[in-house]
């Protein structure tokens, strides 16, 4: 038993640190697809919907993947239950499904054509957004603008992030603490570099419509809740001056699951705190993860920063 992580890649179990991609692989081009899950108790959460949406992604590449759902099952539940054992029983883990389009078929020999998939592990790391559950994020409208439809279907989930990467980094430049929230080329909301984003008004939440954001997997419980509360849920174009007046926003994304907004652009959104809403939906996503999601995050950080 190795004492590092294992990574399942085309067939094997590896040592992390033995892992290698060819340098020919169309991934390092931005050809590939991938997922992120995280575990609550170190069991994923909604695995088999971050399974579909990473299939629909490889199929709207055009990647054949022969891999069955059971198959993709056993080797998560594998390099799971390895890197679980190493992170103690109160870690938690995101794991990273990925799909390229293999390598390039100029560097390619014919019976080394086929997709490159690999599923790795990774720390959880808490510290990133322990504080924002309870003071809220900020987030900045950059210059950078969201990739039309027409040019990438939102709904794939890419490996390549150039163009949130250069968001962020406009955003962080005017906010140091902020990420990007992105806006189309007709100036309605979008997304964040890790996740969606949603707003309250008059006690319903809104949300981008799906032909322009990633039809995210936290975006489908953050539904599902509001259905289980009886709160409205609608999807429809927002604006940035409806997202600064609105009562709440918040954004949720699969690490942090949910976390509140209280500033864009240097406005403070709402009372310029964690609203109702959010809170009601934080409190149903305890009772679906069987944890206290934000005291887990705060316990989680003060432990990361012993290692520091």
């Amino acid at each position: 038993m190795s004492a590092e992580p294992i990574v399942y890649l085309n067939g094997e179990y590896l040592p992390a640190s033995q892992a290698s991609v060819s340098l020919a692989d169309w991934g390092l081009h931005g050809v590939a697809v991938t997922e992120m899950t995280r575990t609550f108790g170190q069991r994923c959460f909604r695995l088999d919907d971050h399974l579909d949406r990473l299939n629909a992604s490889a199929d709207q590449l055009g990647i054949a993947v022969d891999l069955l759902r059971d198959d993709w099952h056993k080797i998560t539940e594998t390099v799971v239950n390895h890197h679980a054992a190493l992170v103690g029983k109160t870690g938690e883990l995101m794991v990273n499904h990925v799909i390229t389009a293999g390598l390039n078929s100029m560097n390619a020999a014919p019976d080394h054509r086929g997709p490159t998939i690999y599923v790795r592990t990774i720390p959880l790391r808490f510290s990133r957004w322990a504080a924002k559950y309870q003071k809220g994020q900020h987030l900045v409208v950059p210059q950078m603008r969201q990739i039309p439809a027409e040019c990438l279907n939102p709904k794939i989930k890419s490996r390549n992030r150039l163009h949130w990467y250069l968001a962020d980094r406009q955003a962080q430049e005017i906010d140091a603490d902020a990420s990007a929230l992105m806006l189309d080329f007709q100036g309605h909301l979008t997304e964040t570099s890790v996740g969606n984003v949603f707003i309250v008004r008059e006690n319903t939440i809104l949300t981008p419509r799906s032909e322009v954001t990633l039809g995210g997997i936290s975006r489908m419980v953050v539904r599902d809740i509001a259905q289980f509360l009886g709160a409205g849920y609608e999807e429809q174009n927002i604006t940035l001056a409806e997202a600064l007046v609105a009562k709440e926003v918040f954004t949720s994304s699969t690490g942090y699951c949910v976390l509140p907004v209280t500033k864009i652009d240097g406005q403070s959104i709402g009372e310029g705190r964690p609203g109702a809403v959010y809170q009601r939906i934080l409190e149903t996503w305890n009772l679906m993860a069987g944890l206290d999601i934000a005291a887990q995050a705060v316990e989680q950080s003060v432990v990361e920063s012993h290692y520091k």
